[in-house]
């Protein structure tokens, strides 16, 4: 569950290391979002003494891969994760990264989020 004002952890290596929502971009009137949705971040802090995409204080979009809230699949199994956590994403859908340093879930493939899949190490 990422409301407005969460603060999450940015799992690429476009230079940013945490975000805050600003807004939830779903179709429906829910304000709430889960993995596989976008939304909208400001930059909070980056990697220092280096130069990144990202700068701190500018918007980007963001896809939530991450979240603690568990997950119960249809299978009948239940998991949670240890943080709140999004990828870069453009405007169409690519992430500004080129690597994944944390695990994705398998809902993004419902999702059809398969760019995002292919960088991560580990899909869980």
């Amino acid at each position: 569950m990422i409301l407005v004002g969460t603060v999450l952890d940015v799992a690429d290596n476009s230079g940013a290391t945490r975000a805050r929502c600003l807004n939830v971009l779903t179709k429906g009137r829910s304000k709430v979002g889960g993995i596989g949705d976008h939304i909208l971040v400001s930059i909070k802090q980056t990697v220092s003494k280096q130069k990144t995409r990202v700068k701190r204080g500018e918007m980007y979009r963001g896809l939530i891969t991450q979240t603690k809230k568990g997950l119960r699949r249809q299978d009948g199994s239940h998991f949670s994760l240890s943080k709140n956590a999004l990828v870069l994403v453009t405007a169409q859908g690519l992430p500004l990264g080129s690597r994944l340093l944390r695990l994705a879930t398998y809902e993004l493939r419902k999702k059809r989020l398969v760019k995002v899949l292919s960088l991560a190490s580990h899909i869980l």
